[in-house]
């Protein structure tokens, strides 16, 4: 599944067991619902980044096809809240916490303190699991959606979205941000809400009490966020990200300082591409009439 969106293929060319498997079945776990949701946007994300390369020259045949397209990243969005939603029913939510634990403490001196400082606490790694996994989702599913919303010249705004944050505490019932006032500015924004949520978790997931297996819950969604920050330019908590990975290999994860450094190049082509304003008409580029780098 990482590989695949790496590659920004659909994972299900890799094996067909995800596409053929039964939403029913005793041994799946909570967790299990959010996964499907991810190898559903991997074969979204390949059909959205095929239309970009070789859409049709009729401007008209292009705006039906980027509707549906778009109609579909929606339709996934909504079946991922409701997932969600039913994941917590029987994992249980987080929580904010300012507490550090010493583990955390010890190493603060190497990271940066102010950018974020509020750890999100977890009943559980299994709990942990699911929230970053569905979080990583709407990393990759926004800017997708944007990248569509921009083609069809529609407004960017989150009008019609809703931010799921964390409660400030285990007693507290989380409230979606609706308001514009609360709202981030736009999709991309939306998608680094959730990158910061993956980052804040990293200070439950490291310590040694949680033995390598938090570590490794951590490592395909951490590297997902450090990608996104790479290509959006965010300097500060790109380092910040590459900090946390030198940490890493004390918890018996020496793959990780190799996955610093790295550079998904088909991901960061396609989320570092801005739409043209030319129109397909007039495109000198027969190949991608609708990208310029």
């Amino acid at each position: 599944m990482c590989d695949a969106i790496g590659m920004r293929r659909s994972a299900y060319s890799y094996s067909t067991f995800w596409q053929n498997l039964s939403s029913v079945n005793q041994w799946r776990e909570p967790v299990d619902i959010i996964v499907d949701s991810i190898f559903e946007y991997s074969a979204l994300m390949e059909q959205v980044d095929q239309f970009m390369i070789n859409g049709s020259r009729d401007r008209q045949a292009n705006l039906r096809t980027g509707d549906q397209l778009l109609d579909s990243c929606l339709s996934l969005r909504d079946r991922l809240d409701f997932d969600f939603c039913e994941m917590q029913i029987s994992l249980g939510m987080p929580w904010s916490s300012s507490h550090q634990s010493a583990y955390w403490s010890q190493l603060e001196h190497t990271i940066t303190r102010d950018l974020f400082p509020d750890a999100i606490e977890y009943s559980s790694i299994s709990c942990a699991e699911g929230h970053l996994l569905y979080y990583a989702t709407l990393i990759l599913l926004y800017p997708l959606m944007d990248q569509l919303l921009v083609f069809l010249n529609r407004p960017r705004n989150n009008a019609t979205f809703s931010l799921w944050n964390v409660p400030r505490s285990w007693m507290e019932t989380p409230h979606p941000a609706k308001s514009t006032s609360e709202m981030p500015e736009n999709l991309l924004n939306m998608a680094e809400h959730y990158v910061d949520l993956i980052c804040r978790s990293a200070k439950f997931l490291v310590p040694p009490e949680t033995k390598a297996m938090g570590a490794q819950i951590l490592l395909a969604p951490f590297s997902q966020a450090t990608q996104f920050f790479r290509t959006q330019e965010a300097s500060a908590k790109h380092y910040w990200c590459q900090a946390v990975f030198m940490l890493l290999p004390r918890l018996g994860l020496g793959i990780a300082p190799f996955l610093k450094d790295m550079i998904w190049p088909k991901y960061k082509a396609a989320t570092g591409k801005k739409l043209s304003s030319t129109s397909p008409e007039t495109s000198s580029d027969d190949s991608s009439p609708w990208y310029t780098d």
